[in-house]
């Protein structure tokens, strides 16, 4: 290829696909200027004691939570002075121990890279780099001095695994709820290798329960026996003044669409329409359709 240097080819090729943003959810809207402050929160993960089971549990998990096959992961030089990208595409990958075995393969890829610059090669190669907002370091490895810059750094530790996060963006419980399904995650993959990595639960049997049966506890007092005008009606009489209705820049409140309704009513009573009598609607979509 006339005019790049073999390097520059091989970042282009390992970076192909890398989305151009990490869709990572936080807790407060990224600021124009990251102030660079962060905190820690540290907690154990006994499941994560080999270093490519730690790994690949947090591409697992990220991409569970951006909902993107491409993941990128800022990964140290081996002389801790600069940056490597780890991508891995797990868009075709299945089982969890396929996953550890691709991640293996991009980790090993990024090595080959590593200490070379992507941003200041190829064009092509430079907008992908903000999207690694998020670096992994293993334990014993050296952490470059310019980590404030990500969103996310998780280093694997003797005790299990710690995470400095920018406060502009995320809350500790956030964090500390990452961990936690990274945990989870990990600890079923070990149980059932084969299985889909994308299936593999990550909530706490709490979570689980707060999602499935506390949220959807909406059970409220219900006549079963009143018909529906009937509730409109009790309802006007309770809040009269309340919008009952909104549609473009017209409002009714439950005193004004209940009179309307009554009026309307009388009317079809005046031209002779009895009760259970059908009444065709032929109407735009509007109040008047409601009333």
């Amino acid at each position: 290829m006339t005019g790049i240097s073999p390097t520059t080819d091989h970042w282009s090729s390992h970076l192909q696909g890398a989305p151009s943003f990490a869709d990572l959810p936080t807790d407060r809207p990224r600021p124009p200027v990251a102030s660079r402050s962060t905190e820690i929160v540290e907690a154990q993960s006994g499941a994560h004691r080999e270093p490519q089971v730690f790994l690949a549990g947090w591409v697992a998990l990220l991409h569970r939570y951006t909902g993107q096959d491409n993941v990128l992961l800022a990964r140290p030089t081996a002389s801790g002075n600069t940056w490597t990208v780890l991508h891995s595409d797990v868009a075709d990958v299945g089982s969890w121990a396929n996953l550890a075995s691709h991640v293996a393969r991009a980790e090993d890829d990024a090595r080959k890279l590593a200490g070379i610059d992507a941003a200041a090669l190829a064009p092509s190669c430079s907008p992908v780099m903000p999207a690694t907002h998020v670096a992994l370091t293993l334990e014993h490895e050296p952490i470059p001095t310019d980590h404030d810059r990500f969103d996310l750094v998780i280093s694997q530790t003797v005790e299990g695994c710690r995470v400095v996060y920018a406060n502009d963006l995320f809350d500790a419980r956030t964090v500390d709820r990452m961990i936690e399904h990274c945990n989870n995650l990990v600890a079923a993959a070990l149980t059932e290798p084969d299985q889909a990595f994308r299936e593999l639960p990550m909530l706490s049997p709490g979570e689980r329960e707060q999602l499935v049966y506390g949220w959807n506890d909406t059970s409220a007092p219900f006549q079963s026996q009143a018909c529906v005008h009937q509730l409109f009606q009790e309802q006007a009489r309770r809040s009269p003044d309340h919008v009952a209705v909104v549609f473009d820049s017209v409002q009714l409140t439950y005193r004004e669409l209940d009179e309307r309704s009554n009026q309307l009513a009388h009317l079809l009573i005046t031209r002779g329409v009895l009760p259970n009598d059908l009444v065709g609607i032929y109407l735009e979509r509007s109040t008047e359709m409601l009333v």
